[in-house]
């Protein structure tokens, strides 16, 4: 699964706040990791960042790793990322029991990116 086809499923939400050209994001907002969009959402608030978010509804918890989310699969991405000059993307906070995994992957609970490196998602 990559960000296009999770995006088409009943309920995600694709948030996108352009603000300074510093940005924080939540890929695996929502439901998926609790507490990850809430902070990453509240910090770009508190330094008038950009934020970029995808939220998935109560009952979901699919993850898509990060290296599948790139701009040419959402104009709200791409348009984010040509936006902003620096990114720190939110990972792991909030994860509560089982998660659906198409790839074998741990993230660490932050990590942060160029806007160049997110573009590949590093």
């Amino acid at each position: 699964m990559n960000l296009a086809e999770l995006l088409r499923h009943d309920g995600v939400e694709e948030v996108s706040e352009l603000r300074g050209t510093f940005g924080f994001m939540a890929f695996h907002g929502g439901a998926l990791e609790e507490r990850t969009d809430l902070i990453a959402r509240a910090a770009a608030q508190e330094a008038q960042a950009s934020y970029y978010g995808v939220h998935q509804p109560a009952g979901m918890r699919q993850h898509v790793p990060s290296h599948r989310f790139t701009a040419d699969q959402s104009p709200r991405l791409a348009e984010f990322l040509a936006h902003v000059d620096i990114v720190i993307t939110v990972h792991g906070f909030g994860r509560k029991g089982p998660v659906h995994h198409d790839a074998a992957r741990r993230h660490q609970p932050a990590s942060g990116c160029t806007r160049r490196a997110a573009s590949s998602h590093c």
